[in-house]
């Protein structure tokens, strides 16, 4: 139904960059990744500052295994928004997926600098200190990140 209404509204303006957004959300949720990702580069081609669109489209990427493509549309989203942590963190696991422990490490440390509070990032990053032998970080990092779950249960 609303995949029509967007389809609908793209006929009637086609260079409506936020009906492309919507639309790939929208495929997006369904696992159609690859329309997804047209839909997300149709509303880049029209307004490429749309941050949204470029981080979905990363994301998209990264599910299609798409790892390096992700990890430069990660790094534009950065590079407009250089306090976005969630974006770091997205980062961080495209690095995971290739492999790059020490980029990945780097990309967790800046999403923790700029939202201290990011639980899941406090988290990853524990689990990879511990995991390269670093234990006083890796239990600093975890112990964030329980006392940060507690915090949120109450």
């Amino acid at each position: 139904q609303q995949i029509e209404h967007y389809r609908y509204m793209l006929k009637l303006y086609p260079q409506d960059a936020i009906a492309h957004y919507s639309l790939g959300v929208l495929y997006g949720g369904q696992g159609r990744f690859g329309h997804a990702a047209r839909e997300y580069q149709q509303a880049l081609a029209i307004n490429p500052a749309e941050i949204s669109a470029r981080n979905n489209l990363a994301n998209i990427l990264l599910r299609q295994h798409k790892v390096e493509e992700a990890i430069q549309e990660y790094e534009r989203v950065l590079a407009h928004q250089p306090n976005y942590a969630r974006g770091y963190y997205n980062l961080g696991t495209a690095y995971l997926m290739q492999d790059d422990p020490e980029s990945a490490t780097r990309a967790f440390q800046q999403a923790v600098q700029r939202e201290p509070d990011y639980v899941d990032a406090h988290y990853t990053l524990g689990q990879l200190y511990l995991k390269r032998g670093m234990q006083a970080e890796g239990q600093e990092h975890m112990e964030t990140y329980h006392r940060l779950s507690l915090e949120k249960e109450k």
